[in-house]
């Protein structure tokens, strides 16, 4: 059978390497960006400084109330031929309460619980995003290396089929180990097909997490090494930390401070008030002038029980969320064992497999000058480059697992962007 031109084959399957800009995005650069213009951080920022405002309103109970309010009106009798002249009248009051069996506090605690709760929940829509954010840079890094790999693997298959062609034309080889050479020339350069087209995928979602509204051609920029895995941390402290618990304990301080309200119903009310008034036949009023100051005490006798039912929904709100604080302390918890286990797995693995691919790198040094030799069969040498390609992907992978569980591990804690 007759052997095509290796150099012919490889052009044909072989695509060129996708475009890159001059000026590679680093992670840094993608978290300034995300941190600008990301639509979900955004829009729990906004969150949050509405609630923030609200606070304002609860804060307003503690204020005094002022009101003006002017008008005009006219008298007579039907039929008497009067004319009827209209009077003035203008006033201005001021209203304080004094005690209002502490709801205005309890309002002012639940604004102030409720903002807290918004705050953590901002803290974990950022952890969120950044985890987000890491993964698609982790994984953008890795395709953009996996094409490389793949081109040194395609050009290394080359340079093996034209040493089999070679053998071939000296009557040292056997068709079919040529045929098999070419075999893995094509599969390479379908493999660097593949992941050119992984690489853009993975560029399109990094642009998205960034929150790029369109996508142009970029590459990223970094390095391998994941951060040690802590030893022994202190993962009760942590624990309280988090947005998750964070946001639970704000949710029961604002179920309580909910309660306080309620049970406000059951005090009486004490409000003050002092208004000055003006009336007269001309605009403005100044013929008569008087005013008026009073204190009132009010309390509420029988509400249809009402207050009674509220004041108990309150009290189970309060416990449940209780409740809810401690399954978030406990799923918490959970949630660092689980990821700081496979976090240290995959950082000790990373070092494992680069001496395996080291290793392999050196077997095959070895297999293809024996190759070249004829003291290595064909089957031997191409077993050994083919476990060369198993163990360069394994600890490329290897390298992506690392970063990934850091990132898993640090998402786990609510870590979210630099301030």
């Amino acid at each position: 059978m007759r052997a095509r031109p290796v150099h012919l084959l490889l052009a044909l399957v072989l695509p060129a390497a996708s475009a890159r800009t001059a000026e590679p995005l680093t992670w840094d650069t993608c978290m300034t960006e995300a941190r600008e213009h990301n639509p979900a951080l955004r829009a729990a920022r906004l969150r949050l400084d509405t609630v923030r405002l609200r606070r304002w309103s609860a804060a307003g109970a503690f204020l005094p109330t002022l009101g003006a309010s002017a008008g005009a009106d006219a008298s007579g009798e039907p039929g008497a031929g009067e004319r009827a002249f209209p009077r003035y009248g203008a006033r201005l009051a001021l209203g304080q309460s004094l005690f209002s069996g502490f709801a205005s506090m309890a309002e002012a605690d639940r604004a102030a619980a409720a903002a807290r709760q918004e705050e953590a929940r901002e803290r974990a829509t950022e952890a969120r995003i950044r985890h987000d954010l890491r993964a698609a840079f982790t994984e953008t890094l890795f395709q953009q290396d996996n094409q490389r790999l793949r081109e040194e693997i395609a050009a290394r298959w080359k340079r093996n089929a034209e040493l089999v062609a070679a053998r071939l034309s000296a009557g040292k080889e056997e068709a079919s180990s040529l045929e098999q050479a070419q075999a893995e020339v094509t599969k390479a350069g379908f493999e660097v097909a593949r992941a050119g087209r992984a690489v853009l995928r993975a560029r399109q979602k990094l642009s998205r997490a960034m929150g790029r509204e369109r996508f142009e051609v970029f590459a990223v920029a970094g390095n391998w090494d994941a951060a040690p895995p802590p030893v022994n941390p202190e993962m009760n402290g942590m624990v309280e930390r988090t947005p998750e618990v964070q946001e639970a304990t704000a949710a029961l301080e604002g179920e309580q401070a909910a309660l306080r309200e309620s049970g406000a119903a059951f005090w009486p009310s004490v409000d003050a008030s002092v208004s000055l008034a003006r009336d007269g036949p001309a605009w403005p009023p100044a013929e008569s002038r008087s005013w008026t100051a009073g204190l009132s005490v009010s309390y509420a006798l029988f509400s249809g029980l009402r207050d009674r039912v509220n004041l108990a929904a309150a009290r189970n709100a309060a416990e449940a969320a209780r409740e809810d604080l401690l399954i978030a302390r406990r799923e918490t918890l959970e949630s660092f064992e689980e990821a700081l286990s496979p976090y240290a797995d995959a950082y000790e693995a990373v070092s494992v497999r680069r001496q395996s691919r080291d290793a392999a790198r050196a077997r095959a040094e070895t297999a293809r000058s024996h190759y070249e030799t004829g003291d290595t069969g064909f089957d031997q040498w191409h077993e050994v480059e083919q476990g060369l390609v198993e163990a360069e992907t394994e600890a490329l992978g290897a390298q992506r697992e690392a970063l990934d569980a850091e990132s898993g591990w640090r998402r786990a804690i609510g870590e979210g962007f630099p301030k």
